[in-house]
């Protein structure tokens, strides 16, 4: 019997401009990091890009290369430190997401799109509903997409608090793959569960699978 190949995962790796430009749609952001930070060697610069804005207000492209040699350091070193700052946020936002919510709506946000995926926690407004769509930049960089769409909520109540999470897809909506994806579930060949922590391409496998029997 031949071996089943392993399918090749198909994870985003960003570039260090896509990096820049998703922290430069939420300056707020990298203030809350430098506010918070543990004392990091990119410290310095985490501010000079807090004070000239991420360059937002420049409408040309700036290059990494530009930015180092404005504040004066090899470009190896900004790329180095731009990557530390987006990762360092993402696990700021983790373990401390009061400090992102601004006194709204806690949700905890997942995203995933082909096998990239994050939990973001974000402070809304109001609870985007199932089906609709959600754009978010600054995600772009670790999921490789910045359109979503809502594919499930789960509010769960905790003593006097209540905890929202939303799943979101990346891409577009296939209401006719959702429609298989709640026939499997019925027919028992996938759990809410599997849809929650499944990648879609491991979805669609089982789908297709026992679509042909």
């Amino acid at each position: 019997m031949p071996r089943l190949k392993e399918r090749r995962k198909i994870i985003h790796k960003p570039s260090t401009h896509e990096i820049f430009v998703c922290l430069s749609t939420m300056p707020k952001w990298s203030q809350i990091l430098a506010q918070n930070g543990t004392g990091k060697s990119y410290d310095s610069f985490l501010k000079w890009l807090i004070e000239v804005n991420y360059f937002n207000e420049r409408e040309e492209k700036i290059t990494i290369k530009e930015i180092a040699t404005a504040f004066k350091l090899e470009t190896v070193k900004v790329t180095k430190w731009l990557h530390e700052i987006y990762e360092d946020l993402l696990d700021l936002n983790y373990e401390s997401p009061q400090l992102f919510t601004d006194n709204k709506i806690e949700v905890a946000c997942h995203f995933s799109y082909y096998d990239s995926s994050a939990i973001i926690n974000l402070g809304l407004n109001i609870i985007p509903r199932v089906y609709e769509y959600f754009h978010f930049y600054f995600v772009k960089a670790k999921i490789g997409t910045n359109c979503f769409w809502v594919s499930d909520i789960h509010h769960e109540m905790n003593n006097d608090s209540i905890k929202t999470n939303i799943w979101l897809d990346g891409g577009i909506l296939n209401k006719y793959r959702e429609m298989a994806i709640e026939e499997a579930k019925h027919k028992g060949y996938l759990s809410q569960l599997d849809v929650w922590n499944m990648t879609n391409s491991e979805i669609d496998e089982i789908i297709g699978r026992n679509s042909r029997r």
